[in-house]
């Protein structure tokens, strides 16, 4: 079993489209397959040379986090787009796995996970998808973690799914993303892209209404040089990130920059 550890849509050093377009050109490469064959009226792989089949894909979240942030729910929905929001035959194979139980109260922590199973999650679950709690000693302690039992609970989920999956529907069933690349959509143009790519016009737009009441509040400053300084500060730093933004924006249009270095760890 290989594992892959991707980076979040998070990343400060990566933008959001260079990360999709990575994690979708590995999965349509390193899953790519062959020759088809006809089997009780279903497609299915009889040349497997490059396909190397998904046992589980694993969906972190911290259950200190005491609410759902905004970029927490854009990694939900992008996450739902990747892999198929109606995908059940695929959806048996997502895990949902929380974190850093040491860093709340027992109670809290099962409080904030039934809100999570209930409602954040709870249309993929419906579908098919799993939880699964990395607790550990039931102790609020920062040198605690989760136990190896708690681990190995989790990784035996995966393997016994996998396990019960027949090779042939194993490697047939994939994520959305992976059917849109194989009908020859660019990265740029899958469901999971569209998510980000809405999320950026957004801050495009309200980055520039910012900047244009910053312009207009420095040029109704006449006496002040302070003042007009710090807002000049403010201006810079608002374009600086008004220009990201846009970048991001031409970076989906484009196709999500498709690269093939990748960075992951394996």
């Amino acid at each position: 079993m290989v594992y892959i550890d991707t980076p979040g849509f998070d990343d400060t050093s990566v933008p959001d489209a260079v990360m999709l377009s990575r994690i979708a050109d590995w999965l349509h490469h390193k899953y790519v397959f062959q020759d088809f064959t006809v089997l009780n009226n279903r497609r299915i792989p009889s040349s497997l040379t490059n396909s190397i089949p998904i046992s589980g894909i694993f969906y972190f979240h911290r259950i200190s986090d005491n609410r759902m942030s905004g970029t927490a729910v854009q990694n939900l929905e992008v996450f739902q787009k990747l892999c198929g929001f109606d995908n059940s035959a695929f959806l048996q194979r997502v895990f949902f796995v929380t974190t850093m139980w040491d860093e709340v109260e027992p109670s809290e922590g099962e409080r904030r996970l039934k809100e999570l199973c209930t409602s954040w999650w709870s249309g993929m679950m419906k579908k098919g998808a799993n939880e699964h709690a990395l607790r550990g000693n039931g102790s609020r302690n920062d040198s605690d973690g989760p136990t190896p039992e708690a681990v190995k609970a989790v990784v035996d989920a995966v393997v016994d799914r996998a396990s019960s999956t027949p090779s042939q529907y194993l490697h047939s069933s994939r994520t959305s993303i992976q059917s849109e690349l194989q009908q020859g959509k660019e990265v740029g143009n899958t469901a999971a892209a569209s998510v980000l790519y809405k999320q950026a016009g957004k801050q495009r737009r309200r980055l520039k209404e910012i900047v244009d009441k910053l312009q207009a509040e420095q040029a109704a400053i006449t006496e002040d040089g302070h003042l007009k300084n710090m807002l000049q500060k403010e201006l810079d730093d608002a374009r600086k990130e008004l220009t990201l933004v846009e970048g991001e924006e031409v970076r989906l249009a484009e196709g999500g920059a498709r690269t093939s270095k990748f960075r992951f760890w394996a």
